[in-house]
């Protein structure tokens, strides 16, 4: 076996142990439905609180009522 093919594989089987590793800790995403009740994060919205540390971090929980699409829901 040449140099070139023993690093080749090297590599191969490093990248596969790092794959099986990070794998590990890997979580499903959660599966939201119409009727689950869901808390919803503060970052894209704009409230009246002078200080933005001592603002809430999240409103809810809301009811899902509709799926518009796999990552968008109407609460």
């Amino acid at each position: 076996m040449d140099v070139h093919q023993e690093l080749k594989q090297e590599i191969h089987t490093a990248q596969e142990q790092y794959k099986h590793y990070e794998d590990q800790h890997r979580v499903e995403n959660p599966s939201h439905h119409i009727g689950d009740e869901v808390w919803l994060l503060k970052n894209n919205l704009k409230t009246s609180r002078h200080c933005a540390k001592l603002d809430y971090k999240r409103f809810g929980p809301f009811t899902i009522l509709a799926e518009i699409n796999l990552v968008t829901f109407k609460l």
